[in-house]
Order: structure tokens, then C-alpha cells, then sequence
């Protein structure tokens, strides 16, 4: 069961990201600076940032070492620690 719903997880979100990136290239965007919160290894955000024909692509996020590998693909990274000691974050 848990190998299907992987696999139906990982199909939903590459499937969500074509349709995406489709629609983003559709627009015919022309955006300078392309940020994204959450770059993991650059892999969506260089796809999303080149669907917006952007010049220059910037991510965050709190691994380390998959911000390496985002590095090496020409993303400008940068490591936020998002912990309560380094953000004043309230709950409801």
C-alpha cells in the first residue's frame, strides 16, 4: 500500500510541476529575479525560474546540503535557521 501511495504522490507532484511550468511559459513572463523559499536542490526552481525567462535565480531553504547541490546547478543560495530562537514565530 505505502509503495502505491508513494508512487501516486510522487506522479501528483510531477504532474502539478509540468502543469505549472507549462502555464508559466505560456504567459511569456520576463521576471529578473526569481526567489524561491524551499529550493531543496535547485531541480523545481531552476524549471520554474526558466518557464518566467529569469535572469537571475535565488533560493532558501534549511538544508544545507541540498543547497549545495543547488549551487552547483547556478542557483544563488542562502541557509535561513527557522527555528523559535531565530524567529519570533507565534502559533495559533
Amino acid at each position: 500500500m505505502m509503495s502505491y501511495l508513494t508512487t501516486l504522490v510522487k506522479t501528483a507532484e510531477k504532474n502539478y510541476l509540468t502543469n505549472l511550468s507549462d502555464q508559466l511559459s505560456t504567459e511569456k513572463l520576463e521576471i529578473n529575479n526569481f526567489l524561491d523559499i524551499g529550493c531543496y536542490t535547485g531541480d523545481n526552481t531552476i524549471r520554474m525560474a526558466n518557464a518566467c525567462h529569469s535572469q537571475h535565480i535565488f533560493g532558501i531553504d534549511v538544508n544545507k546540503e541540498a543547497m549545495k547541490k543547488a549551487k552547483k546547478k547556478g542557483v544563488s543560495t542562502s541557509y535561513q535557521d527557522i527555528s523559535e530562537e531565530h524567529w519570533n514565530l507565534k502559533t495559533n
